[in-house]
């Protein structure tokens, strides 16, 4: 498995592994828009989530 983090900062370093073995480096052109595409999702659930428990704590204050 490939850790992300090497992936952002040094991507010709995976592109000549891959290309050592006999496999095609156009997956490593690919993997940082998908790795943003994460980050960009998990972000959004973050803000979601943390945006429900807020109304959530204002509901429990709220009477009748």
């Amino acid at each position: 498995m490939i850790d992300a983090r090497v992936l952002r900062d040094d991507p010709d370093r995976i592109r000549a592994a891959r290309v050592k073995r006999g496999l095609s480096p156009d997956a490593v052109d690919r993997a940082p828009a998908a790795d943003e595409s994460r980050r960009s999702a998990i972000a959004l659930f973050e803000a979601k989530r943390a945006e429900q428990k807020s109304l959530g704590k204002q509901v429990a204050r709220a009477r009748g």
